[in-house]
């Protein structure tokens, strides 16, 4: 999934669970420091997981992985990369800091299909 944090207003109307609805209209800045709940819509994939396989959530300011608009499979899904933000480039140096305690518990949501 892309956002970028000063387009993290969400249309409450049009969102659906797991899936928000960025307006990306009115950038909100960030204030260096503030503590920000962000709703970051994935692109659309699936996946078969074995017993003991497991997930990693990586985290970046940029995306190095880019895949030409030509081509298939999980790349070709380019969606939430084109959008009213478009792809952004930043070569500012971003700190990223999670919370996960009792007042901000942050997660992951994903749906799961059983066998």
């Amino acid at each position: 999934g892309y956002l970028r944090a000063s387009h993290r207003k969400v249309d409450e109307v049009r969102s659906k669970i797991g899936r928000p609805f960025h307006l990306h209209t009115d950038p909100v800045p960030v204030v260096p420091g503030e503590i920000l709940e962000l709703q970051i819509r994935f692109s659309v994939m699936s996946n078969y997981f074995r017993t003991g396989h497991r997930l990693e959530l990586e985290i970046s300011s940029s995306d190095a992985f880019i895949m030409p608009a030509d081509s298939t499979g999980i790349g070709a899904v380019i969606e939430d990369k084109m959008n009213a933000m478009g792809i952004l480039p930043s070569s500012n140096l971003i700190y990223y800091r999670i919370f996960r305690d009792q007042q901000r518990q942050s997660h992951l949501l994903l749906p799961i299909i059983p066998d």
